[in-house]
């Protein structure tokens, strides 16, 4: 044990780490130093400080911070012990027993950072790698309307330890960027400007042939008369019979996906106001 310790506490295992420290620390305050840069300038320039950049930016952005990341720390945690061995090269006891310290160090920090490395680490690593994976992958997107573990929002930022979600009541939800490996991703746009929605409509079940006709015709003029419509994309109708109810399912695309509260609202109203003044008869059915 005393002999594992000395190979330890030797000069390259000290340079090792300091790399290792460096890595970790030095790339995330040299970017929120350029964000603090950049909220000067805004300001000084009569701007909000806090001012989203539009999305394309901020997606280069995230991406580029990824990258930096990533290579920075492969190389701390595994080019780095390899180019200090590099000036280890030697038959002599001496240079043995740095290269064996050295390796200790090595195989001991790949262990720990895979496996059992603090709350801290293993969030950097997971944050880390998930960031490296949207830079390339782009399973979600700054600016996509996404659903992450049961909240729903526009995805304000993709950090190394935080997924900052905005909802529609303005709240902003952080969810640890390492739990998404294991959650199901969930995109409306998928980069896209716009998304579909899907809106659906109950008649009675004793409801005749000519007032599911009027409910059907009703639905398809308010979705076309609607200003948030996406007209470059189809639309559907369909209608299914439910124990208690007809149901009317309309599928379109709503040209902004921020929007889509706005655009089921307009149908809806369309779809309600007519139900009130021809006397077609709805269903009190209650979906669970």
């Amino acid at each position: 044990m005393e002999d594992m310790i000395n190979k330890l506490l030797t000069w390259p295992v000290m340079i090792y780490l300091l790399i290792i420290t460096f890595a970790f620390f030095v790339p995330e305050m040299w970017f929120q130093q350029q964000s603090r840069k950049k909220a000067k300038r805004r300001q000084q320039a009569g701007l909000p400080a806090d001012n989203l950049m539009n999305v394309t930016e901020t997606l280069s952005q995230t991406r580029f911070e990824a990258q930096v990341q990533s290579l920075v720390f492969i190389f701390a945690v595994i080019v780095a012990p390899f180019m200090i061995g590099m000036f280890l090269l030697g038959d002599d006891s001496n240079r043995k027993e740095l290269r064996d310290g050295l390796a200790l160090a090595f195989a001991g920090m790949l262990v720990w950072s895979l496996t059992t490395g603090t709350d801290v680490a293993k969030a950097f690593l997971g944050g880390l790698s998930f960031r490296t994976l949207v830079a390339f992958r782009k399973p979600i997107q700054v600016g996509d309307r996404v659903t992450l573990q049961e909240h729903s929002g526009k995805v304000r930022s993709i950090g190394t330890f935080f997924v900052m979600l905005q909802t529609e009541n303005d709240d902003l939800v952080s969810i640890p960027t390492h739990s998404l490996w294991s959650s199901v991703l969930i995109s409306a746009n998928a980069g896209e400007r716009y998304s579909l929605c899907v809106m659906e409509f109950y008649l009675a079940s004793f409801a005749t042939q000519a007032q599911r006709q009027q409910a059907e015709d009703i639905i398809w003029d308010a979705i076309q008369a609607s200003p948030y419509l996406e007209v470059s994309q189809p639309m559907q109708i369909y209608m299914s019979q439910m124990p208690l109810a007809i149901q009317l399912t309309a599928k379109a695309y709503v040209a902004s996906t921020y929007n889509e509260s706005l655009f089921k609202s307009d149908v809806t109203t369309a779809f309600l106001n007519h139900a009130a003044e021809n006397d077609l008869p709805l269903s009190h059915f209650l979906k669970k």
